[in-house]
């Protein structure tokens, strides 16, 4: 597939359509008007949705209980596959996952590169856990979960009891204690600063498809918020291609 380059220029120009730009007070469903429904361009995800495409086509996906799409993005900054338990959630057989590279440089991944993916790995595939999104103010949410959107805790076993600083375990008490990023996720946020910073990390990762056998590469290259009486909107770019 050849690769499909994002201009930040365009991206830009989109931003200008709107008032109130700003990552820190930063969701569109399927037939959002503001923009193709593909990934070739800057695409909306409206506050409170999740998109679904295929990377085969680069086309919307409108029904997630199928194996047609294979990454989807939500308002929330998370970035999921069609894999395990984001795959049941929906009602579908897919068999994707996820695997981050080593590599910042689109075309420095090729298919060489599945062969060093392991995609039994944990958080090559959605695993569902308990998170707890502090930056967002949000309350602990069960939530999957993969290398490009790591927002998780260190432990999964035991219990925890609310208002317990050592709190652990798999339970909404220690997502919170022990909420933490990891260095393989597609951003980096800030948290020394209120409103958080966000810079991503231009990784490249390997996109295992629904179909459990053909892969793609893809690059987050742009992600901006917007705050508009029309509703509150995330703006993503990627560069994405077969492999």
């Amino acid at each position: 597939m050849k690769k499909k380059n994002i201009c930040l220029f365009f991206l830009v120009a989109g931003l200008a359509l709107f008032s109130g730009c700003s990552e820190d007070s930063g969701g569109g469903g399927s037939g959002d008007d503001d923009d193709d429904g593909t990934l070739n361009g800057p695409f909306v995800v409206r506050e409170g949705k999740t998109r679904y495409y295929s990377l085969s086509t680069g086309l919307e996906v409108s029904n997630p209980a199928t194996t047609d799409w294979d990454i989807a993005f939500s308002y929330d900054r998370r970035i999921y596959t069609n894999s395990d338990d984001t795959a049941a959630k929906h009602g579908s057989s897919g068999n994707g996952g996820v695997w981050a590279t080593e590599k910042f440089v689109f075309s420095n991944v090729t298919a060489t590169d599945i062969a060093s993916t392991d995609f039994t790995a944990e958080y090559a595939t959605d695993k569902a856990k308990y998170t707890s999104p502090a930056v967002e103010m949000g309350d602990p949410v069960f939530d999957s979960l993969n290398f490009m959107t790591f927002i998780g805790y260190g432990n999964i076993d035991g219990t925890g009891t609310s208002g317990d600083s050592g709190a652990t375990g798999d339970t909404p008490e220690s997502a919170y204690m022990e909420y933490q990023y990891d260095e393989k996720q597609f951003y980096i946020a800030n948290t020394a600063t209120m409103p958080p910073i966000y810079t991503l990390t231009q990784r490249v990762y390997i996109i295992q498809h629904a179909n459990g056998t053909s892969h793609s590469k893809i690059q987050i290259t742009a992600m901006e918020s917007i705050t508009s009486t029309a509703g509150n909107r995330r703006i993503y770019a990627v560069s994405y291609g077969g492999l």
